[in-house]
C-alpha cells in the first residue's frame, strides 16, 4: 500500500511529523494529527480563537490540495 506524505510547512515547526498523510490507493483517506495554530512563518496568534481559526485554515488547505471538502470530514476514534 502506498502512502503519500503532505507537508504544508506547519507541523515541522513543532515536531518531527507531517501535516497530513494520504492513505492509498483507492481509499481516499487523508489523515491529519496535531494541526497547530501557527502560520507558515511560525507566528502564533495571541488568543485561542485565532489559533483555532488558523488550525482550521490548515485543515481546509490540506483538504483542498487533495480535492476534498470539509463536509467529507469524519471523526475517528482509536
Amino acid at each position: 500500500m502506498t502512502h503519500i506524505i503532505h507537508d504544508i510547512g506547519v507541523a515541522s515547526q513543532i515536531g518531527t511529523y507531517s501535516d497530513a498523510i494520504e492513505v492509498g490507493p483507492n481509499l481516499r483517506w487523508l489523515l491529519t494529527a496535531g494541526t497547530p495554530g501557527l502560520s507558515a512563518n511560525g507566528d502564533l496568534p495571541k488568543d485561542i480563537t485565532g489559533q483555532a481559526e488558523r488550525a482550521w485554515e490548515h485543515v481546509i488547505d490540506m483538504l483542498s490540495r487533495r480535492h476534498r471538502y470539509p463536509n467529507q470530514i469524519l471523526p475517528a476514534e482509536f
